[in-house]
């Protein structure tokens, strides 16, 4: 990655707060009610759960973390915070989603 991609990490910021408004639209329509996910069912005992919603939150949680991958390593202090703050919602999404699909 070349150094010019770093030089604008506000856009990266405000890319990922995008996604993150649109992973938490893809939560809200697409995903199966937290009673589930939240209480453990075992697998075995779920049926054949479709796992589209699961899947489609997992892959926007990891769109997300990838812009802001490159602020994080790279840029200044203020921009790494905010990168940080922005990153622990689709990385406590992208956890819970893989958890769930197992």
């Amino acid at each position: 990655m070349s150094a010019n991609t770093a030089d604008f990490p506000r856009v990266r910021l405000l890319a990922a707060g995008c996604l993150s408004i649109a992973l938490l639209g893809a939560i809200v329509f697409f995903d199966p009610p937290w009673d589930e996910v939240v209480g453990y069912v075992p697998a075995c005992h779920r049926g054949l759960a479709n796992p589209t919603g699961m899947l489609v939150t997992a892959a926007l949680s990891l769109l997300t973390l990838t812009v802001l991958a490159p602020v994080l390593f790279r840029c200044r202090g203020i921009d790494r915070w905010s990168a940080t703050l922005l990153a622990i919602f689709p990385l406590l999404m992208f956890v819970v989603a893989v958890l769930w699909v197992l």
